[in-house]
């Protein structure tokens, strides 16, 4: 499997792309590869990226990113954070959150 963060992005002089590219692009999971996103969705750049990532592949991702850039030993807050971002208004029922994460976030809610 090519590794997501390393790879080059081949672009071609049009906007779009064949749809062969379109198609391998979706099924990376990328959340930043917004080329992936279909022309006729206007409004995706306002989705949530993460929010259609089953929970399990997400955890995988997280994993596979903090390994690939040496970040381990913070894995846990890379997976809350993953677990949050995917759905902001349902922090209060994720159980990897203690309760100073949940004030803590509730904390930067209120002061943005």
């Amino acid at each position: 499997m090519a590794d997501k963060y390393t790879e080059k992005d081949d672009r071609s002089s049009t906007r779009r792309g064949s749809d062969e590219q379109v198609e391998r692009r979706k099924e990376s999971h990328d959340p930043f590869n917004v080329e992936a996103v279909a022309p006729n969705r206007l409004n995706a750049v306002f989705e949530n990226p993460l929010a259609d990532i089953p929970r399990e592949q997400l955890m995988v991702d997280v994993t596979q990113f903090c390994e690939h850039f040496g970040l381990m030993e913070y894995i846990d807050a890379f997976k809350k954070g993953a677990l949050v971002s995917q759905n902001p208004n349902n922090t209060r029922n994720l159980n990897e959150l203690s309760e100073e994460d949940r004030l803590i976030l509730e904390n930067e809610y209120a002061h943005k």
